[in-house]
């Protein structure tokens, strides 16, 4: 794989995570679409909030020496809020090997499930059941949400307590083939504490800490993560390891923000509109 291909993926895949991943809420309502929606890192701001982040992915070799380190910096802007999916757009650029890279400016819509918009769902309530955090035992309701398309379906076990921030304190995420034969990607996200400190660029706010393991029959990318509810997309800062199937280290990734706000008045924002401008009209050239 090409090394400006690689990065691409890497911090499209951390976006896309960005979008998934549950911050804190203290809402009492029944859980549902609209909730979720509501508590991704996302659907509980408007259209203009946007965030800043820089993703530094590091590669090793055999012995666990870096053999090459890419930077990455995502812009990510929320454009569309809709009842059960937003809209984004994805603003990349990436340092690879002392060269700069401008990646096409992207837009996704997707459910507060990962799906994009208009995937078919059906959903089945299951049994409550507890889930411990710090000592501390929740009972959750637990919904299972089937999403199919043409190449694959989704099988997504959501773990809910409304009164407890986060409302979502366990996700479990099956993708595979069409039949059902073929398991291609199991994602498992956790809550592990519910309000530790983080510091956000210059203030402490409290955060949610979580962990998410993503496994293949390749691969598996171990990740840590800080959610802020009052920074759009939610995470502020993560880290993360991918190991191949015997167990080796082979890339290393940390996520760091570095600015954010709620609408496109802001100073850094008006910045990175002068720079999409001046891409535009390069690539128009």
């Amino acid at each position: 794989m090409a090394p400006c291909r690689r990065w691409l993926t890497a911090s499209l895949t951390l976006g896309l995570f960005a979008l998934v991943v549950v911050a804190s809420s203290g809402s009492a309502a029944e859980p549902n679409d609209d909730l979720l929606l509501k508590n991704t890192g996302w659907g509980r701001f408007k259209p203009g909030a946007w965030q800043q982040v820089r993703v530094t992915v590091e590669s090793l070799d055999s012995k666990g020496n870096v053999t090459g380190t890419t930077t990455t910096d995502r812009i990510t802007t929320l454009v569309g809020v809709n009842p059960q999916s937003v809209t984004l757009e994805l603003d990349v650029t990436a340092e690879v090997a002392g060269k700069r890279f401008d990646a096409p400016l992207q837009f996704i819509t997707q459910g507060c499930h990962g799906e994009p918009s208009g995937q078919m769902t059906q959903v089945r309530e299951l049994d409550p059941t507890p889930s411990t955090i710090e000592g501390r035992t929740i009972v959750c309701r637990v919904r299972e949400f089937q999403i199919s398309d043409k190449d694959q379906r989704r099988r997504v076990v959501v773990y809910y307590n409304s009164d407890v921030a986060p409302v979502v304190l366990r996700r479990r995420c099956e993708a595979s083939s069409q039949d059902g034969v073929k398991k291609t990607v199991q994602t498992d996200f956790d809550v592990i504490s519910l309000n530790s400190p983080q510091k956000v660029l210059k203030q402490v706010l409290p955060a949610a800490v979580v962990r998410t393991v993503q496994k293949t029959d390749s691969a598996s990318i171990t990740t840590t993560s800080s959610i802020v509810t009052e920074v759009p997309g939610g995470i502020v800062s993560s880290t993360s390891q991918e190991r191949d199937s015997e167990g080796r280290l082979v890339r290393r990734t940390s996520l760091e923000l570095v600015g954010w706000g709620l609408n496109v008045e802001d100073s850094d924002r008006r910045t990175h509109e002068r720079r999409r401008d001046a891409r535009r009209s390069r690539r128009n050239k």
